[in-house]
Parts: structure tokens; C-alpha cells; sequence
């Protein structure tokens, strides 16, 4: 499976278990350039994420703010904070390596260490991304630990969710160790000293109310399409479960989807049509009407214009 078809609950939140209970710290490569759209969608979890963009420029959405990445140039992503990132010139291969771990791996849970220097910046509302450039020493300090992070995540890590596209421009790619979590466990805790030691240069993004109502709206809409998409929906419907104006709706779906309220419900739908054709035991007719088309042949229409093929010639010739 590839990150841009990420399984999300219906407020966005990411099911993908990242790690294990033991080691909560998994590694992914993705290929911007390979997916759908050239994008990894809107999603959120528990955990935080280091991320570095390679071979092009990415732009990534943290809430409704979008920050743009230059090839080496990365970021981290606080727990719990809605984004997405997508390539932004078609004609690069953006590789994107990226580690999501949870703060346990840092300090234990409740222990001095974690309140002292942990909390402080996990949460902290004002702090939903710290940018990292080459250019600023400090920052440059961390991107050379997440080097060696992703390097030997490379050499030794266990396979996630995602398939990985290997990344050619590591600089640690043939350093070896011994202990591969110990030595993980080591960058990680040196980087949040680091971090914790320029908390004072950090950029602080205020949480406007409005801001935040604007969050809240949008995530009552996904979860009225991802729970009712098989039902008849209008604009309507879908303003009226976050309680707002269709005008309203457009322009959350607008600065946090990219896109139309009617035009992802039918994103939607055609994505849970794929899954469905896979099963031999419905026909087309059926899935259909089980995903909210009331015609099958706008279905069809539909279908083709968003994959390129009919729903009968995907069942045959499946495509990710």
C-alpha cells in the first residue's frame, strides 16, 4: 500500500499503527512522484513525524497553512496537527523520507524528562511545525541526526504499512551499527535537546478562534460524507452537519481540501468503489448504489473520467 491511499478514520485520523507498542518508530520513503496527484492526503496522528523533501519541492499543509520545502530542507510535525504535502513541479522525483514516533520513545511516560523538555513542545498549541533549514546552524545539526536516522532505518528498520522507495541521497547510507534501536533512540534524544535549547528562535503561530472553529467544521463535513457517502448528499446536507452556509462549506473544503465539498464526496466514493470492485461477489450494479450513484451509468461516466477505464474493466485490470 502506498501512503496516498492512507486508511483514515472519518475525522482523518490515520488507523496505520506506526512501529510497535514496544518500539513505537517506523521509517517510510514515499515517492511523491508515483502517486495519485503527486500528494499524500489531508490525515493526523498521535504521533510526531520528521520529514525531509529530496529531489524537487513539496509543499506541506499544516492545518490551513501551507509550507513550502526545498530539496534537503525539512520539518517536524507536532502530534496531533491535521497536513498533508504534495509535489509541486510534475516534472520532479520528490522522495520523501519520514520517521512517525511517539514521544514514549523520547522519555517514558510521566517521568521528569518528558515534563521538563517534552510537553513543553508537544503541547504547545503555538508550535504545530518547526521548519528546518540548512542555513541556520542549529537546524542543520538536526538534519544531519535525521540522516543517520533514515540511513539505518534504511540498512535495519522493519518494513512499514507503506512500501519505501529506497533514498539515494543519504549521506550516512553505509554506516552500520550493532544496536539499531539503541542508536535511534540516541538521535532522536540529541535532536530534542537541540530543539529544546532553541525552543526561544522557534517561530510561534498563534491559534486564532477562528482558525480553530474553521478546523473543527471541517472535520464535522468528512465525517457526515465519510459516514453517509452511500446516501443521497447535497451541498446542503453536508453545510448543514458542521452547522454553516453552503458558502461557508466551500471555503473550508476550499483553504483545507483544496478542492469542492461535492467534488470530494465523489473522490470519495469512486475510492471506495475501487475497494469494493475487488470483491468477485458483487456486481457493478450493486456497488453502485452502495456508494451513493443512483444511475449506473453516471457511475460509469464518473468512473471513467477518474480512472480511465470502466468499473468492469478495473474489476479486470486493477490499478492502485
Amino acid at each position: 500500500m502506498r501512503a496516498d491511499q492512507m486508511p483514515l478514520e472519518a475525522d482523518l485520523r490515520e488507523k496505520t499503527q506506526h512501529g510497535t507498542e514496544s518500539f513505537p518508530f517506523q521509517y517510510y520513503a514515499d515517492a511523491l512522484y508515483r502517486y495519485d496527484n503527486q500528494f499524500v492526503p489531508q490525515h493526523w496522528h498521535s504521533e510526531l513525524e520528521f520529514v525531509i523533501a529530496y529531489g524537487g519541492e513539496i509543499e506541506i499543509q499544516v492545518w490551513n497553512r501551507p509550507v513550502r520545502l526545498k530539496s534537503g530542507e525539512g520539518i517536524l510535525i507536532n502530534a496531533n496537527v491535521l497536513h498533508s504535502y504534495q509535489q509541486i513541479h510534475p516534472e520532479d522525483q520528490c522522495i520523501c523520507p519520514n520517521i512517525v514516533f511517539g514521544d514514549g520513545l523520547i522519555a517514558p511516560i510521566a517521568s521528569t524528562v518528558q515534563e521538563k523538555y517534552v510537553d513543553p513542545i508537544i503541547r504547545d498549541g503555538t508550535m504545530p511545525y518547526i521548519a528546518l533549514e540548512h542555513g541556520i546552524p542549529w537546524q542543520k545539526e538536526i538534519l544531519a541526526h535525521l540522516d543517520i536516522i533514515f540511513s539505518l532505518s534504511q540498512r535495519y528498520g522493519k518494513l512499514g504499512s507503506y512500501e519505501s522507495t529506497p533514498v539515494s541521497y543519504l549521506s550516512n547510507a553505509d554506516l552500520t551499527v550493532d544496536c539499531f534501536e539503541m542508536r535511534v533512540h540516541e538521535e532522536l534524544t540529541r535532536i530534542w535537546q537541540i530543539l529544546y535549547g532553541n525552543l526561544s528562535a522557534v517561530p510561534r503561530i498563534p491559534i486564532l478562534n477562528k482558525e480553530a472553529t474553521q478546523q473543527i467544521r471541517i472535520q464535522k463535513m468528512l465525517t457526515y460524507i465519510h459516514r453517509n457517502y452511500m446516501h443521497p448528499i447535497t451541498l446542503a446536507s453536508i453545510a448543514s452537519a458542521a452547522a454553516i452556509g453552503k458558502s461557508e462549506a466551500a471555503r473550508c473544503f476550499r483553504r483545507y481540501m483544496n478542492d469542492s465539498p461535492i467534488s470530494y464526496l465523489l473522490q470519495y466514493r469512486i475510492a471506495q468503489a475501487k475497494q469494493q470492485l475487488q470483491n468477485p461477489h458483487k456486481n457493478v450494479v450493486q456497488i453502485c448504489m452502495e456508494c451513493g450513484f443512483q444511475s449506473p451509468s453516471y457511475f460509469s461516466k464518473v468512473f471513467r473520467r477518474e480512472t480511465g477505464m470502466t468499473p468492469v474493466q478495473y474489476r479486470q485490470y486493477p490499478t492502485p
